[in-house]
């Protein structure tokens, strides 16, 4: 039970605690970034009237919002063990007193109950996990694309659309081919 506490308090990101968590510091461009009424960040901004700069933050605050799945998955993994573990103490030890065999039962049920909570909230966060940086992926690709059609072929940012120089022309070809005269001998036998 105590285990169960522990991760719950661990992973509430500080929402348990009575004291605020000291606000995260993030060096961020003011001037690209957009608010609509309230002052709420569009998050759903139309990504062709963005300048490369907006989208270079985009791109950071996408690759910075991907969460990982390390957590969900430790908890799943504990919660399969919790099961385990009162599977085997229910039915897998055999008792000779009443004491025991009721110690047993109530250590079980309490380790089938831990068990279902931890299967159940690491499921729940894991599938939010997958579905939220699905959502970011599909979302910072069309950022690359949008970044990518600012890149020209020289790798500077232009404006999209732009075309690039077309190459000087060819010289003009010659009336034949001429075999070059040399003076000089490679070797004489």
């Amino acid at each position: 039970m105590t285990v169960l506490a522990l991760t719950v308090a661990l992973m509430s990101g500080g929402l348990l605690q009575e004291r605020q968590p000291p606000p995260q510091m993030h060096l961020v461009d003011t001037a690209t970034l957009e608010f609509v009424a309230g002052g709420l960040l569009r998050a759903n901004a139309d990504l062709d009237s963005m300048s490369f700069q907006q989208l270079q933050v985009e791109r950071g605050r996408l690759e910075e919002a991907r969460r990982s799945l390390v957590a969900p998955i430790v908890l799943l993994s504990i919660g399969g063990a919790a099961l385990i573990t009162a599977n085997v103490l229910l039915f897998g030890i055999p008792v000779g007193s009443l004491g025991a065999a009721l110690g047993l039962v109530i250590v079980g049920g309490v380790l089938y109950v831990a068990a279902g909570v931890l299967l159940v909230v690491g499921t729940i966060v894991l599938i939010s996990a997958i579905v939220n940086n699905a959502r970011n992926g599909s979302r910072l690709r069309r950022v690359e694309e949008r970044i990518n059609s600012f890149n020209g072929p020289g790798g500077n940012p232009g404006q999209p659309g732009d075309v690039p120089p077309p190459p000087p022309p060819m010289p003009a070809p010659a009336s034949g081919w001429s075999v070059p005269q040399t003076d000089f001998v490679l070797a004489q036998f």
